[in-house]
C-alpha cells in the first residue's frame, strides 16, 4: 500500500505494527499519520513518535483520503470495527513487512497485517483482517479465515485450515491436514495433531481441549 494510513488501536499490537513501516532511518514514513483509539484519554499522546489523533470519530469524513489498519489483537473487536468502518465507506490497508518471504501463489485479504520474518510458500490464502505476528511459517495449501490472530512463531504445516476468528498462541504448531474451527483458541506451545472444533480451547502436547467461558464465535441466536 502507498497511500496515507491510520492505525486503529494505540496499544501493544499497535506499537508492534509500526515495525512494518520503518524505513532505513528507523522512522515510520510520513504516510503513517498516527493512531486512533476509542479511549479518549489517549488523544494527544504519542506512541513511538506517532500521535494519537483522537477516537474513531476522527475518521469521520475522511473516507477515501486515508486507509485504516486495525491493530488490536482480539478477533471479536476487529470484526465489529471492520464491519462498522466498512459500512461507513472506509478503506483498509494491507501491510506486509519488507522481510516477508512469499511467492506469487499467496493471497492476502483486505486489512491484513504481516510482521517481520514470516514465510509463505505456495497456494496460501489469508482472509480479511488477519494478523500474522513475527516469525511465522505457513506451508502449502494453508487457508486462514477472516479476523484470525496468529501469534509469534506459529508454524502451520501443509493443508492446514484455520477458521474465522481463531487465535493461535505463541509457538503453536499445527500438523498437516488439521482444521482449526472458527473462534477456536490454540494455546501457546501447543502441538495440534487433529481437528479442533469451533470455539474450543486446546493446550498442551499433543493439544487437548479445556473448558471455555467465552460465547461462541457465531452464536445461533
Amino acid at each position: 500500500m502507498s497511500g496515507p494510513v491510520v492505525l486503529y488501536g494505540a496499544s501493544e499490537l499497535g506499537r508492534d505494527a509500526v515495525s512494518v513501516f520503518l524505513g532505513s532511518d528507523g522512522d515510520p514514513p510520513d504516510r503513517v499519520l498516527g493512531f486512533v483509539d476509542d479511549d479518549p484519554e489517549k488523544e494527544g499522546t504519542h506512541l513511538l513518535g506517532l500521535p494519537v489523533l483522537g477516537t474513531g470519530a476522527w475518521l469521520e469524513g475522511r473516507q477515501g483520503s486515508v486507509s485504516v489498519l486495525l491493530v488490536m489483537g482480539a478477533p471479536r473487536i476487529r470484526r465489529v470495527l471492520a464491519c462498522k468502518l466498512a459500512s461507513a465507506g472506509h478503506d483498509f490497508a494491507t501491510e506486509l513487512h519488507p522481510s516477508t518471504i512469499r511467492t506469487r501463489w499467496v493471497t492476502f485479504g483486505t486489512g491484513c497485517l504481516v510482521m517481520g520474518g514470516c514465510s509463505f510458500t505456495v497456494d496460501v490464502t489469508l482472509g480479511d483482517h488477519v494478523v500474522v505476528n513475527p516469525g511465522c511459517t505457513l506451508a502449502h495449501d494453508v487457508t486462514v479465515g477472516d479476523y484470525s490472530y496468529i501469534s509469534p512463531g506459529v508454524d502451520l504445516a501443509g493443508a492446514v485450515e484455520v477458521g474465522e476468528g481463531a487465535h493461535l498462541g505463541t509457538g503453536a504448531v499445527v500438523l498437516p491436514h488439521c482444521r482449526i474451527g472458527a473462534g477456536a483458541v490454540v494455546g501457546a506451545g501447543a502441538v495440534v495433531t487433529k481437528d479442533v472444533p469451533p470455539d474450543a480451547v486446546v493446550v498442551g502436547v499433543p493439544a487437548r481441549p479445556m473448558r471455555r467461558a467465552d460465547p461462541p464465535w457465531n452464536p445461533t441466536e
